[in-house]
């Protein structure tokens, strides 16, 4: 079958095998895929992107405005921060932190085992010995 002109279809379009379409394709409803889904170029989402599933990233993900995890946010590599990081509850460093610069701490700071360093000073350390 050849059409070389517009097609309309009443009922419901089934192909039997490959469905191949040369130019743009726009759907009006919803669009569901049964099977895997692949994307050869670029794909863009005007509204909201939710995944059910794990999501799996191959290349270098950017994101251009706030990121929120609802659970818990697992990092295999390093985490670099650029800008001035904020902690609501606790901060638990399982290996051995380091710090290029200041660090400043506005409550209580717990240390559970002995601190070496060797540029320590005491300029306004205060120590309060339980």
């Amino acid at each position: 079958l050849s059409v070389a002109g517009d097609l309309s279809v009443a009922g419901v379009l089934r192909v039997d095998g490959g469905l191949r379409v040369a130019g743009d394709l726009s759907v009006a409803g919803d669009l569901s895929v049964a099977e895997d889904l692949s994307v050869a170029g670029d794909l863009s989402v005007a509204g909201d992107l939710s995944v059910a599933e794990d999501l799996s990233v191959a290349g270098d993900p950017s994101v251009a405005e706030d990121l929120s995890v609802a659970g818990d946010l697992s990092v295999a590599g390093d985490l670099s921060v650029a800008g001035d990081p904020s902690v609501a509850g606790d901060l638990s460093v399982a290996g051995d932190p380091s710090v290029a610069e200041l660090a400043k701490v506005g409550f209580f700071f717990y240390i559970t085992t002995k601190i070496t360093s060797s540029h320590l000073t005491k300029r306004n350390i205060r120590f309060d010995l339980e």
